[in-house]
């Protein structure tokens, strides 16, 4: 089966920027099954602009359905999987979707087998790993038990991004509910692999995962311009020890990777003060950090105090650079009342309004100060150390 036939080429080099709904009722050569395929591809494409740049521009890539496309991992995080994947002869994607993730880790081993259920992505994966050189890639249309089973290989890597919806088609996020239930594979993982990389809804509790996955030694929570986008999870069946689990907080952008590793098992022992009062600069941590729930350890190696124990707002007197997440510099604090902002913050009409440890949200506190959304000034409604709540007002400093 060939899905970029020349007419399906030429219709999407054409109509490559034009809009899909509109292109599916007007008039063209195509018709029928050709038309539908070609609408399928512009819209993968144009989707794919910014999450997969580099497939986008490949005109002989073959995009799937949009569920897949929804599903699939951005170029970021697949290329951040391959930089720690490590190197090897056999790795084995035992979910293999759209095959970014595969493509990407499959470069760092001679031998890597993408394993799917669903035949039409099989077919697809056929003709874009081809395209992209990927001659060590080896096509199973089965599940991932299926596969080990019959397999008598000992992989140095199998990559695993189970399906997060239930039989209903309603999202899921614990180990257990997940697809292919990992809780129940254990076993034959131990025997086909010594090291398994997990990919997880960035909603999946840490705790949860470390009750419910055995030999897990590391944690990656990774974020895309500060948005967190999955929790990565290694096990490694060489050994027996998880209390040492080590977790990397990773903020990737477009040339720039951030990235902070504390232990879980220090971050519950180390003490951290409150601050009594507030510096000339607040942090809000990425959010990768706070997914991972750093927050004594990027208080100890930043030297910033916390605000309150459960805001997750820091300060300090000199501004720190080292920080990852967003800096501000103090214009002032007030009550959360109207009058008190306008003696504090004289003239100002418009802010951008976060909320951490404070009931309110952040459009009822627009109304009650009648501010309009944007702008260069920031307000952060939170509670500090006494337990009072208040409103601090900065901007971005100039460095």
């Amino acid at each position: 089966m060939s899905f970029l036939t020349p007419s399906i080429t030429a219709f999407v080099k054409k109509h490559a920027n034009d809009d899909v709904r509109k292109l599916a009722f007007c008039k063209s050569d195509l018709t029928g099954d050709e038309l539908k395929e070609a609408l399928r591809q512009i819209e993968g494409r144009q989707k794919a602009k910014h999450k997969l740049p580099a497939w986008a521009g490949n005109e002989n890539i073959v995009f799937p359905v949009q569920l897949s496309m929804e599903q699939c991992s951005s170029e970021l995080t697949a290329d951040y999987k391959k930089k720690i994947a490590g190197k090897g002869l056999l790795m084995a994607d035992l979910t293999g979707g759209f095959g970014v993730d595969f493509a990407h880790i499959a470069q760092n081993f001679s031998e890597a087998h993408y394993v799917e259920r669903n035949q039409e992505l099989c077919q697809i994966a056929r003709e874009n790993f081809k395209v992209l050189g990927l001659t060590q890639a080896e096509i199973h249309n089965c599940d991932a038990e299926q596969f080990l089973t019959g397999t008598s290989k000992h992989f140095d890597l199998i990559f695993i991004d189970p399906a997060r919806r239930d039989e209903n088609g309603r999202k899921t996020v614990a180990p257990s509910d997940c697809l292919p239930d990992l809780t129940q594979m254990q076993g034959i993982l131990t025997e086909k692999t010594s090291k398994v990389m997990v990919k997880y809804s960035p909603m999946l509790d840490i705790n949860t995962a470390l009750k419910e996955l055995k030999n897990i030694t590391t944690i990656y929570t990774i974020s895309v311009n500060n948005e967190c986008k999955e929790l990565l999870l290694i096990q490694d069946f060489t050994t027996e020890k998880t209390e040492d689990v080590k977790v990397v907080c990773v903020d990737l952008k477009q040339g720039k990777t951030d990235e902070f590793a504390f232990l879980l098992e220090n971050e519950k022992q180390i003490s951290t003060p409150l601050a009594t009062s507030i510096g000339s600069y607040i942090y809000e941590p990425n959010s990768s950090i706070m997914k991972a729930g750093a927050y004594k350890s990027i208080a100890k190696a930043w030297n910033i105090s916390p605000l309150h124990a459960n805001s997750h707002i820091y300060t300090s007197d000199e501004l720190v650079k080292e920080v990852q997440g967003r800096a501000f510099e103090v214009l002032g604090t007030c009550k959360i009342n109207k009058d008190d902002f306008n003696r504090t913050f004289n003239g100002i009409k418009q802010a951008n309004i976060s909320v951490r440890n404070c009931p309110l949200k952040p459009e009822d506190i627009r109304k009650k100060l009648k501010l309009k959304e944007g702008g260069d000034f920031y307000l952060f409604a939170t509670t500090l150390s006494n337990n009072d709540m208040v409103l601090i007002g900065g901007r971005k400093p100039n460095v």
